[in-house]
């Protein structure tokens, strides 16, 4: 499916270019009404098409409409399957109540979701504006996070999430900080 996609858009990319050899991936993505990096990435199959970028897409190569409906179903079935092959291949940790007492504060389970903005600065500042905090507060998190290997820093000084996903262990009580953690986010 998407290498018919990939097909369509570089056969297309081709044609152009044979008229116009000066003719740029630049101008091709505002032919189609897409960013260039957008049209990049896909290109080189470095990103999935989502079906409003596949709709966008098709309504400028005028691909018909019945064909278009049976590419969005295929696409939406690929990206299920994909999304349940992630999940189960998931790098994911599970906390105890003792770290968790220690991270229990919102923030730092924000740090460790805004690290996978594509938009992410690796920069105290900008992440305290983003998050509406104190410096101070987003710096002392940050280095926690960084001693309990919940964050991990580049040697370009990029910053990273150890592990996609961070979950609690199980446990009978409900512990103060879960208490504490539970109304911070209602």
């Amino acid at each position: 499916m998407e290498n018919i996609i990939l097909q369509k858009l570089h056969d297309e990319f081709k044609t152009k270019k044979a008229l116009n050899p000066r003719y740029s991936l630049r101008a091709f993505a505002r032919a189609l009404d897409i960013s260039p990096g957008t049209l990049s990435q896909i290109l080189n199959n470095k990103k999935t098409v989502s079906p409003k970028i596949l709709e966008k897409i098709f309504q400028k190569l005028n691909v018909e409409g019945i064909a278009l409906e049976s590419l969005k179903e295929v696409h939406s079935e690929i990206k299920k399957r994909r999304s349940i092959k992630k999940l189960n291949e998931r790098n994911i940790i599970e906390l105890d109540d003792e770290t968790f007492a220690l991270i229990s504060d919102w923030y730092y389970y924000a740090i460790l979701e805004i690290v996978n903005l594509d938009c992410f600065e690796s920069n105290i500042h900008w992440i305290a504006k983003k998050l509406g905090a104190e410096v101070e507060v987003v710096e002392e998190a940050v280095e926690r996070l960084l001693k309990l290997g919940l964050l991990i820093v580049s040697e370009e000084g990029n910053y990273f999430a150890a592990n996609d996903f961070t979950c609690l262990s199980h446990s009978s009580q409900t512990s103060i900080e879960r208490r504490k953690r539970q109304k911070q986010i209602q």
